[in-house]
């Protein structure tokens, strides 16, 4: 039964994966930790992608036009990633992204 436990899809439910299971012996003793680890996996997976996103927003809030006091906001251009002037076209300010 090594084969379940390592091919255990995150994506699939706890009692999803019981119930398709229910005729085998021992199922829950087998699957219980590969489905605990899937959950704990899917969780911090959120975690990181919350903090990805909470960066992302105090990045834009924190960056502010020296020009025009207007906020910076995360541009796509011809030649990549870039801040630039939630004023445009009027305030044409830019700045790199430090990565």
């Amino acid at each position: 039964m090594k084969v379940a436990r390592d091919t255990v899809n995150s994506e699939i439910s706890s009692d999803n994966l019981m119930t398709m299971l229910s005729g085998f012996e021992n199922t829950e003793s087998v699957l219980a930790p590969a489905i605990q680890t899937a959950e704990v996996k899917k969780m911090e997976f959120k975690t990181q992608e919350k903090k990805r996103e909470v960066a992302t927003l105090s990045e834009n809030i924190s960056k502010v036009c020296p020009k025009c006091g207007k906020s910076l906001v995360e541009r796509k251009g011809e030649y990549g990633v870039f801040y630039g002037c939630k004023g445009f076209p009027k305030c044409r300010y830019t700045e790199s992204i430090k990565k």
